[in-house]
């Protein structure tokens, strides 16, 4: 009942509890966050975006939390070598 108990707070949880990593870099940060199973996230559960700057609302969406760890690494050092994080794989 636990286990159950405590996905139930992950899931309904703020942004804060949901969040797996955070990378500001330049005038943009890069966020990942677990999302509960739904229509509006049908590719995987974990999403990365970029807000602010030139790539703003760029999105990709993962299967699991070591390729969302591993996407949002990619993803924040193009970013912050000055690479379009668009050949990412998501």
């Amino acid at each position: 009942m636990t286990e159950i108990s405590d996905y139930g707070k992950t899931l309904l949880g703020t942004a804060m509890d949901r969040r797996v990593a955070r990378s500001d870099v330049g005038d943009s940060y890069v966020s990942t966050v677990f999302l509960a199973p739904a229509p509006h996230a049908p590719r995987g559960v974990w999403e990365t975006m970029i807000v602010g700057g030139v790539y703003h609302g760029r999105e990709w969406h993962w299967d699991s939390a070591e390729d969302a760890v591993r996407g949002h690494r990619r993803i924040a050092d193009d970013l912050a070598a000055g690479r379009d994080p668009g050949v990412a794989e998501s």
